[in-house]
């Protein structure tokens, strides 16, 4: 091998050398630059996941507050229908009252017109 084709076998690998440096450097570019994109999209998420998080909290708060209030209500809903159903059976039992009133009431009408009449028989 002559030192001409030395030569050009060196421009050659040379050249290739720096074909092969600039694919390096902008493969390392590259790189850098998803990695940026990597480490800001991680941040994203972070982010995200803490609002969401506090979201979920807050929802966990609120349901509990709202299973309170459900069941102070249900309650109430139940003293309240024992409530009503006592007044219903102490109308009922009032009902009965106006009504053995109502009979005696009637009986002594009946009674009162024997007497008029009676007391007419005893005046004529």
């Amino acid at each position: 091998v002559s030192s001409v084709e030395m030569v050009e076998q060196l421009v050659g690998l040379v050249e290739r050398c720096g074909v092969v440096e600039e694919a390096l450097v902008e493969e390392h570019v590259a790189r850098e630059t998803d990695e940026k994109r990597i480490a800001r999209l991680e941040q994203i998420v972070s982010k995200l996941n803490k609002v969401i998080s506090k979201k979920e909290e807050k929802k966990i708060g609120e349901d509990k507050v709202l299973k309170n209030k459900l069941a102070k209500l249900e309650e109430e809903q139940l003293e309240s229908n024992k409530n009503f159903l006592e007044l219903v059976e102490s109308c009922q039992g009032m009902e009965e009252k106006v009504k053995e009133i109502g009979r005696i009431h009637e009986n002594l009408l009946m009674e009162v017109q024997d007497l008029k009449k009676e007391k007419e028989t005893l005046i004529n």
